[in-house]
């Protein structure tokens, strides 16, 4: 009884194996098509008080710049911060965003009321936010 409790088990196997459809290698997608992820897109972002409002600045890591006037001088700016939750959530989802990656004197972080209104619109949208804080 013992053997054929252990008999049935591989027949059944070998049955299976038989019967299982086959497949010739060139019928397969080959690994070329398969799409990979996207890459992570990454972006800096620096914040200032002009003396009325607060500046942003955003733009893609690769960007070569080292000092307060390249930045603030852009033409891709934005005043006011509602304006700058705008041009933040046209990033693509799973973006990753510098805050103040660089340390570059003139700049520096809002109230913490308006820093997480950024974070919090940017988190609704998948985009994610590292504040980089400076000790003074």
């Amino acid at each position: 009884m013992k053997r054929l409790l252990v008999i049935l088990p591989a027949l059944a196997a070998l049955f299976c194996a038989c019967a299982a459809p086959r497949f010739e290698i060139s019928s397969l997608n080959p690994v070329s098509d398969i799409s990979a992820p996207a890459p992570q897109s990454s972006y800096e972002m620096y914040s200032w008080h002009n003396g009325l409002d607060w500046g942003y600045s955003l733009f893609e890591t690769a960007t070569k710049v080292s000092s307060f006037a390249e930045i603030t001088q852009r033409d891709d700016i934005v005043i006011g911060t509602d304006y700058f939750i705008d041009r933040l959530l046209e990033l693509p989802r799973g973006a990753k965003v510098y805050w103040n990656l660089k340390r570059i004197r003139g700049f520096s972080l809002p109230d913490q009321k308006t820093v997480e209104k950024v974070l919090s619109a940017a988190r609704r949208a998948g985009i994610a936010v590292e504040v980089i804080a400076w000790p003074a």
